[in-house]
């Protein structure tokens, strides 16, 4: 039997399966653009798949239907495929002005595509260009999804870079950036960016080990009392947290610079993603989000450009 794709491969932790596992696991189905999948070809082979690819074969062999979007496509999709020796990824063609939500039946589908345009606009992002980016129609996986480049913005910030060198990668002011990362967080119920980053770890949608490995030293638990501190920090000012600790500002400020060293974080946002991966922080000292808002105007007008770059 001719050998199809290959089971093994070595990817990073934001591409496992368990995060394929995880994005199909509230959805029966995909609906996959032919052009996704043609831009996908160059980059799969036998030893290696694409992640949108790798979503792709978790669904079929999951028994899950793939609907192709653009059948005028579909064989020069088949033939790309082929001629790698790899296997038809879906089991229905969908013509061009059909709806997906209409096909999927209204359970819900995880409509999904390569984050191309980000790499003209956010380079390096770890995380992202290698990931699977999307949007979801029907019962949503994430009920707010957010642009590849708010996206991006946000796993630099847990890779422990600060506003000023967000900005410097996205072309965008500092301000522009904070309101970007505050928006997304108070559209999903979260109060600030380190409160975002921890639900969206817990709930399986951002990789801790993304800022463990940019960690600048080896990671270990801080002391209770500057761990305290840092938890206190996750949803509120640190003036806030402060006076709920009945500390002064001056001592909050160092007990969190010592829990940030220990981490081996060099940002708020990154010590909570590690003290999370590590067990340092425990999940039910997160604290609880608020209900989901709509976006506001920063996060669409940054949407608006990502969608101007197609």
């Amino acid at each position: 039997m001719r050998e199809v794709f290959a089971e093994k491969v070595q990817v990073a932790p934001y591409e496992s399966d368990e995060l394929f596992r995880h994005l199909l696991r509230s959805h029966p189905g995909v609906v996959v653009s032919a052009g996704a999948l043609l831009s996908a070809a160059p980059h799969a082979s036998r030893v290696w798949l694409p992640p949108l690819v790798r979503l792709l074969t978790h669904a079929r062999k999951a028994g899950l239907p793939v609907l192709l979007h653009g059948a005028e496509q579909s064989r020069a999709v088949r033939a790309e495929y082929k001629r790698r020796g790899l296997q038809q990824l879906w089991t229905e063609e969908l013509e061009e002005d059909e709806r997906p939500e209409q096909a999927s039946r209204g359970w819900g589908a995880v409509t999904v595509v390569l984050p191309e345009e980000a790499a003209e606009v956010v380079v390096p992002v770890p995380g992202l260009l290698t990931s699977v980016c999307g949007r979801v129609i029907g019962a949503p996986q994430h009920p707010v999804p957010t642009s590849p480049l708010t996206q991006a913005m946000l796993v630099l910030a847990v890779a422990g870079r600060t506003m000023e060198e967000i900005a410097q990668r996205s072309f965008y002011a500092p301000g522009a950036v904070s309101a970007a990362l505050y928006s997304v967080a108070a559209s999903r119920g979260c109060r600030r960016p380190a409160h975002l980053v921890c639900h969206d770890v817990l709930d399986g949608y951002l990789d801790p080990a993304i800022a463990v490995r940019a960690a600048v030293a080896l990671p270990r638990d801080p002391r209770p009392d500057d761990l305290d501190v840092l938890i206190a920090g996750i949803d509120r000012p640190q003036a806030e947290a402060a006076r709920r600790l009945s500390l002064t500002r001056n001592v909050a400020n160092d007990r969190r610079d010592a829990a940030l060293k220990a981490l081996g974080a060099r940002t708020p946002v990154q010590a909570v993603a590690i003290g999370l991966a590590i067990r340092a922080i425990p999940e039910d000292a997160v604290p609880l989000r608020d209900a989901y808002l709509k976006p506001n105007r920063t996060t669409r007008r940054l949407t608006g450009l990502v969608d101007a770059l197609h």
